[in-house]
């Protein structure tokens, strides 16, 4: 089969007319009869015409058709724009061919045949106008291309004339008004750029101007061609403008309490202005701002809020229709209040012009406001001066400052850090970083005037405590690491504990035992002590400066701590015991249930709460020696009666646990979570049954990610039991923690907790500023899950609290604003479930 493709054309016959200002088109249709996928072109040929002539006579639509199967037939458009070649009443044969770009020497031809017809207009000219039109900026060369056809058949000279209208003066062309073309020759047009160049400082109006361009050849033709068009110049300039004078001040004794500030604008653009001010201020409330009128009038200007940007604008401070090159003036009036007293105010306003055209809607122009923004400001002074309002002052410091020396101090001067009650909450008694022991006497919800124990310890108070068995006997810790012992009737430090090594060992945490023979303290440093107060003196009369030392005993609490005994001229008076990992702790707790060994638990850093078991007895744990049976087994009836023995022996033997410390709360407990160094356990509080009843003893304690737990110490005791006491963390398998909360304040650092004598109660302060009071079930648990805030101190860090619960009445004691120590009494309404169990029991 041979591959061929078919070409028609219809008509066959067309004509066009020179200088019509129509395109001539026709169709042609392209039908692939090969056997693959063709695109086709098509080209015009015209006899006499170079084939490489740049002429562009005719187009076609498309371009390329696309590529069409076998059988499929492609439609063209071809427009003939303009005659190949001058002359008319001659018709011309064209050739039209159509081939296959894939295969060149695949193609098809047909042949029509173009009547050139004579032109309505043997000379035509025509306006080159972009898209957007002709338009520039003053001194800005604008071109006005001008296109002249020749559709005669003989050559002519022309030449072109411009002429201005509307005020487009012929001065702005900057190569004349006049062309000539000396040959126009037939079929090929040319083109004549007129220049015009718009003079600047606004005498150049932006406007729309007309103008003219004729033609006048050298052969008669009637009527002369011409061309009509448009010239658009763009606004183009700047509003200047200022505000004279920039600042002002408001002072001295007068009536009028207001200024006046001049704006000066002039506008040197091209367009008529008008003018809008916008002054914005920032201030909690406005002030009155006015203008003159024309007439002399005071308006005032409106005023908008904006509160998302905090600031008020002003409006009606306008300038209308302001002509090029023409200015004007406006007065803006401030009026403000002043005050007697004061340092005064400075008044700041923003000046920002909006330009407006009085026949154009947009507010966007090329013409823009110099400078943009412009703030002035008013600097109000008080009615009195301020130098003589200082001099006022500074008599009134004066004569505070000698008050404040004479009148006694009824409250600390830096923080609080511990307060206590004594036994029948009728004193309590208060230290704090302002190094001062205070005593206050309790009457109703106030104190009376504190006394003054001593403000001259070397460093801050961290902790202060009653002796139990006589409330005029306060121990205090102190930032340097000694322990003071006072009597509170008559002031008299009666004895210091030390020990020289241990200098700048900050006590935290202080606790006498029930009886009131054992004192024992916590460091900063890890440290535990334990002061046998009935071995260093019965009487508390202890030198000065009392001189220890330390001797390590032959089998500590390996592996977690060692212990060493404290030594007075070779007579022990207490111990110590040093972790190998040391912690900081920062509080201390004691379990004295009766018939039971006493307890110790202390905690601080990392979140790790310890237990001491039987420190008093001075005897460490060691292993049952079988040895020390067969070398002296005729002093046992039996190796069970040794077994015994060592058992007996091994109960009041001093041991060492760690309680496990977790967040109930929380999707991770993994140890590692608990452990980080800026954690702490900041407060320990316990609460024992006197009688025996079924009722849980219980452990209070808190720390620095918000948390109150409360545990049972019963449960606790029966775990250590099980143990075997070499210094392990407590792992039993009933839940020694009774509940655990972090929402009581905020879950922001609690700094201590107080549990009440009867266990009803728990009291908390922490970072967020409040004390909160919790009751408790008989069980140990919350009865109101919220709590109650019996006081509260925005802003401040509460760091101790102490509580007394009575048959009618909870008092608190704690520490708030401006270092003041607190009293408060809470009648109880009803009697709490928690009390009636107690009482029934």
């Amino acid at each position: 089969m041979i591959d061929f493709i078919r070409l028609e054309v219809e008509p066959k016959y067309i004509k066009l007319q020179q200088g019509s200002q129509r395109s001539l088109s026709f169709k042609a249709y392209v039908t692939n009869y090969s056997q693959d996928f063709y695109s086709f072109y098509l080209e015009l040929i015209v006899p006499g015409l170079d084939p490489g002539s740049n002429i562009k006579w005719y187009s076609t639509e498309p371009q390329v058709a696309a590529k069409k199967p076998p059988g499929a037939t492609t439609e063209f458009t071809v427009n003939i724009h303009r005659s190949p070649r001058p002359g008319y009443e001659n018709p011309l044969d064209l050739t039209v061919r159509a081939i296959a770009i894939e295969n060149p020497e695949l193609f098809a031809t047909e042949t029509l045949n173009l009547k050139l017809e004579a032109p309505l207009k043997p000379l035509t000219l025509s306006i080159l106008t972009p898209r957007d039109g002709l338009k520039g900026y003053p001194g800005e060369i604008i071109e006005i291309p001008v296109i002249v056809s020749n559709f005669s058949q003989d050559s002519m000279a022309v030449n072109l004339t411009f002429k201005g209208e509307e005020q487009l003066d012929k001065s702005w062309m900057i190569h004349g008004t006049e062309k000539r073309i000396p040959e126009l020759n037939p079929g090929e047009p040319q083109s004549v750029i007129f220049e015009c160049k718009p003079p600047e400082e606004g005498k150049a109006l932006s406007q729309t101007y007309s103008f003219r361009i004729m033609a006048k050849a050298n052969r008669p033709i009637n009527p002369e061609p011409e061309v009509a068009g448009t010239l658009e110049v763009l606004p183009k300039g700047t509003v200047n403008w200022e505000c004279d004078p920039v600042e002002q001040v408001l002072s001295g004794v007068r009536w009028n309490n207001s200024v006046n500030y001049t704006i000066k604008l002039e506008n040197w653009s091209n367009r008529t202005q008008d003018i809008d001010f916008d002054i914005i201020e920032r201030a909690k409330r406005p002030h009155h701002l006015s203008v003159w009128s024309v007439q002399g009038q005071e308006q005032q200007l409106f005023v908008e809020s904006d509160q998302q940007q905090s600031h008020y604008i002003y409006t009606g401070l306008n300038f209308e229709t302001i002509y090029p090159q023409e200015s004007g003036l406006q007065q803006l009036k401030i009026s403000h209040a002043r005050s007697w007293l004061g340092i005064g105010s400075q008044l700041k306003f923003k000046l920002k012009p909006h330009l407006f055209h009085p026949d154009y809607d947009s507010p966007e122009t090329p013409v823009f406001p110099k400078p943009e923004t412009q703030t002035i400001t008013l600097d109000v002074k008080p009615i009195i001066p301020f130098w003589l309002q200082l001099l006022a002052l500074l008599l009134m410091l004066l004569l505070g400052g000698l008050w404040w020396l004479l009148r006694p101090k009824n409250h600390h001067t830096d923080p609080v850090n511990s307060v206590a009650f004594d036994g029948k909450a009728n004193t309590v008694i208060s230290g704090s970083s302002d190094r001062s022991i205070r005593y206050w006497q309790v009457e109703g919800n106030l104190f009376y005037p504190p006394e003054v124990i001593t403000d001259e310890n070397e460093k801050a108070v961290r902790v202060v405590r009653f002796l139990p068995k006589d409330n005029q006997q306060v121990a205090a810790g102190l930032e340097t690491g000694e322990i003071n012992l006072w009597n509170v009737t008559n002031k008299q430090r009666q004895g210091t504990l030390y020990i020289d090594e241990s200098r700048n060992d900050r006590v935290f945490g202080l606790e006498f035992t029930k009886d009131s023979r054992y004192l024992l303290s916590a460091h900063g440093s890890g440290m535990v002590r334990v002061w046998d107060l009935a071995a260093i003196d019965s009487g508390l009369n202890l030198s000065e400066n009392r001189q220890t030392r330390k001797r390590q005993q032959e089998s500590g609490l390996e592996p977690l701590a060692e212990t060493y005994d404290l030594y007075e001229n070779n007579r022990i008076i207490g111990r110590e015991l040093i972790f190998n990992k040391p912690f900081s702790l920062l509080t201390l707790a004691i379990s004295e249930a009766r018939n039971q060994p006493r307890l110790v638990f202390f905690a601080g850093q990392y979140n790790k709460l310890a237990i001491w078991e039987n420190w008093e007895n001075w005897q460490n744990w060691q292993e049952f020696d079988n040895n020390y049976y067969y070398d002296n087994y005729y002093d046992f009836t039996s190796y069970n009666d040794f077994l015994q023995q060592q058992t007996q022996q091994s109960a009041t033997r001093n041991k060492l646990y760690y309680l496990p410390y977790t967040w109930e709360n929380k999707p991770d407990n993994l140890e590692n979570n608990l452990s980080n160094q800026y954690d702490y356990i900041t407060s320990l509080s316990t609460h024992e049954e006197i009688d025996d009843t079924n009722l849980p003893n219980l452990l209070a304690s808190a720390d620095t990610e918000g948390y109150i737990t409360l545990w049972n110490l019963d449960k606790i005791r029966q775990c250590i039991e099980q143990s075997p006491g070499r210094g392990e963390t407590l792992n039993c398998s009933e839940n020694m923690m009774i509940e655990q909360w972090n929402d009581g304040h905020k879950s922001q650092p609690v700094r201590t907790v107080a549990l009440s004598q009867n266990g009803c109660y728990l009291a908390s302060t922490g970072d967020d500023g409040r004390v909160m009071l919790w009751s408790l079930n008989p069980d140990g648990t919350r009865a109101n899950e919220k709590g109650k805030v019996a006081a509260q101190f925005p802003g401040i860090r509460l760091n101790s609290v102490d509580i007394k619960t009575f048959d009618d009445e909870i008092r608190l004691t704690f520490d708030g604003e401006n270092h003041h120590v607190n009293i408060k009494k809470m009648k109880i309404k009803n009697m709490a479930n928690c009390m009636n169990e107690r009482r029934t029991r």
